[in-house]
């Protein structure tokens, strides 16, 4: 399941109408991003983002600081985005350095432009399944790649999400819900037995945690459809996976493979959800479908 073609549709529509909204209204959506520290892999999905916000005609402010910034001037600068007319969404890029919290960040965060849906009244409407709030990006993109190649009816079926993160696993799990699966969490925690057994018999495996090659085909069942959603940067610069490729070859009805899966459609959900968030701030609500079962 290749999420490049499908991005780069959405990525072309979605350029049309801000062409169109800064034609007729004379503005043009905002983005800032603020980076703590120099984690590689945010350093990967950054540039990607600059680009596709470059490339669509989107506004992007990047603000960077180095781990040892205190917690006090992020908060600070996160309320001055607050009050900036201009801006229409913030997003802080994760991972974060040890020592934080991403709740303690996000909390200064004004929900309208809170483009990942992480603020915790974007996330409990999540929960309630309201469609006029933004979703987790990597979620957003996961139910979108699975209804390009015709995976979107989960009624009935057995899910399994390894790992647990609020904008991941917990929201994928919440989003399988609405679409009425069956849907066991599993996290470092989960016995092996339980884990295995789960695994064993899933029809759909969403695979988060940031460990490569965790998952392997013989863990799995015939014909299941598998989701790596990890990005992991190896000692010689190589970008894999949570998931042993390979293992799945004969086993797996369809994956993502990494690079080229998840990531391009991750990038457009945000894309989406900044568009989105502008249009929300000026009175149109929040709505691309993707609570619809």
């Amino acid at each position: 399941m290749d999420g490049r073609e499908p991005a780069r549709k959405r990525l072309d529509s979605l350029k049309r109408e801000i062409e169109e909204m800064e034609r007729l209204q004379r503005w043009r959506p905002c983005l800032a991003t603020i980076q703590i520290g120099q984690d590689p892999a945010a350093a990967t999905y950054l540039r990607s983002q600059g680009k596709t916000c470059e490339r669509i005609g989107l506004e992007a402010r990047r603000f960077v600081f180095p781990a040892d910034v205190s917690i006090e001037e992020v908060q600070e600068l996160l309320l001055r985005l607050n009050a900036d007319d201009d801006v229409d969404a913030v997003m802080v890029e994760r991972p974060l350095p040890p020592r934080w919290e991403l709740s303690g960040l996000i909390d200064c965060v004004d929900p309208v432009k809170d483009v990942e849906g992480v603020h915790r009244f974007n996330l409990g409407s999540l929960y309630l399944g309201d469609r006029n709030t933004p979703l987790p990006c990597t979620a957003k993109a996961i139910l979108s790649l699975l209804g390009e190649y015709g995976f979107a009816d989960l009624k009935g079926r057995n899910a399994s999400v390894l790992g647990v993160s609020p904008t991941v696993g917990k929201a994928v799990a919440m989003l399988f819900l609405h679409r009425k699966a069956s849907v066991t969490l599993l996290h470092s925690q989960s016995a092996e037995t339980e884990r295995l057994r789960a695994l064993a018999q899933a029809d759909l495996v969403v695979v988060g945690i940031g460990k490569p090659h965790v998952l392997s085909g013989e863990m799995l069942k015939q014909g299941v459809v598998v989701v790596d959603v990890g990005i992991n940067v190896l000692s010689d610069g190589r970008l894999v996976g949570d998931v042993d490729w390979e293992s799945l070859a004969g086993v797996a009805r369809a994956a993502t493979p990494v690079p080229g899966g998840i990531g391009p459609l991750t990038v457009a959900s945000l894309m989406e959800n900044v568009f989105h968030c502008a249009r929300r701030r000026r009175g149109a609500p929040f709505s691309d479908g993707s609570f619809s079962s």
